[in-house]
């Protein structure tokens, strides 16, 4: 019998990599960095980098024309032109008005640059911020900013993290996982209390943590990242409880490969639902 299971096992992880899609090249989500500002004032916002390579995006220097693309005013890509000196920074072009955002190949190090047009005046922010995760949102409050006088000043921007939404969604997908696996047993026959007591306390050490996992992957380093790892993980989750199962589920029957086609089922239908439920 524990040859059968090993076998069965041993099947599944051989035909896993034969599951492919079609991948196209940079076609993954990157990394981004979106800034909005708080104020009363209609001023423009731009990232400046700390690096003077980043990755396809040019670099433009002090007395360069703007290019084809831009289409705001001359005056504004001269006032951040210029300001690149006093940030010892590099702006590539990536501004708006009131808010901005830096989607493909953003730099993990960068200075914020603000333009008051009503007081022709530039602010540079005298702190280097970084990244803190996959998508990086931050509110930058300009209300206490004298916004008359040209400098380098600090300025008072704050992460933007929704946690409720993050722990909500944690919370939703572990207990949708319970319900999915406890409905798959069903379905697989395993209706006594001892089968779905031992399933129940199973699934809430594999699934929950599972899913806690996945939450802080997607969090930190994007749906890719977090993709590639949930299912190595999920084929770990799968054989333990695959041997688990195969041990406590066969009844008076002694079906060990029901008990391993169940759970290769009910993790399948969990990891679809949740990783829908997510991304």
């Amino acid at each position: 019998m524990k040859k059968r299971i090993c076998s069965w096992l041993l099947c599944l992880v051989l035909i896993l990599p034969l599951v492919t899609v079609p991948a196209y090249a940079d076609c993954a989500p990157k990394p981004s960095i979106h800034v909005k500002t708080e104020s009363e004032e209609t001023v423009k916002v731009a990232i400046l980098s700390m690096y003077k390579e980043s990755g396809p995006n040019e670099v433009f220097l002090p007395g360069e024309e703007p290019p084809g693309w831009w289409h705001y005013e001359e005056d504004t890509w001269n006032e951040f032109l210029d300001a690149v000196d006093r940030a010892e920074a590099y702006f590539c072009g990536h501004m708006g008005q009131d808010s901005v955002s830096w989607k493909y190949m953003c730099p993990n190090r960068f200075r914020i640059a603000i333009y008051c047009p009503e007081y022709e005046t530039v602010l540079v922010s005298q702190e280097i911020f970084e990244t803190y995760a996959f998508r990086s949102d931050f509110a930058l409050d300009l209300s206490g900013l004298d916004l008359t006088e040209s400098g380098v000043i600090s300025m008072p921007m704050r992460k933007q993290v929704e946690y409720g939404k993050l722990i909500g969604g944690f919370l939703l997908r572990a207990a949708l996982t319970l319900v999915i696996e406890l409905a798959v047993a069903f379905l697989f026959g395993y209706r006594e209390k001892k089968y779905i007591r031992f399933i129940f306390f199973v699934n809430l050490v594999t699934q929950v943590g599972l899913n806690a996992l996945l939450s802080l992957w997607y969090f930190a380093d994007g749906p890719l990242d977090a993709l590639l790892r949930l299912i190595l993980a999920e084929i770990m989750v799968l054989i333990t409880e695959s041997i688990l199962y195969a041990r406590r589920l066969k009844g008076e029957r002694k079906d060990a490969t029901r008990a391993v086609f169940y759970a290769l089922a009910a993790n399948l239908a969990s990891v679809i639902i949740g990783w829908h439920m997510i991304d």
